[in-house]
């Protein structure tokens, strides 16, 4: 399953949106962050990926697909 949200807008609402799918923190498999390149965006979304999925964080391979195109 896929499921797609903005973590910028705040970490309540992505963790509502896995509740809305029926699923638990530790159903996430892999996140595809965006990735802006940017220090201070970068430790926004870090922290609001670990606010969603809590202890289960650590063990979410994490990728920004869009860091690899021109």
């Amino acid at each position: 399953m896929r499921a797609f949200f903005d973590l910028h807008s705040g970490s309540a609402i992505p963790r509502q949106h896995l509740a809305d799918a029926g699923l638990a923190r530790t159903d996430v498999g892999v996140l595809l962050a965006d990735g802006a390149g940017s220090p201070d965006l970068d430790t926004v979304e870090a922290e609001a990926i670990h606010q969603m999925l809590g202890k289960h964080a650590s063990r979410v391979p994490v990728t920004a697909p869009s860091s690899a195109t021109p």
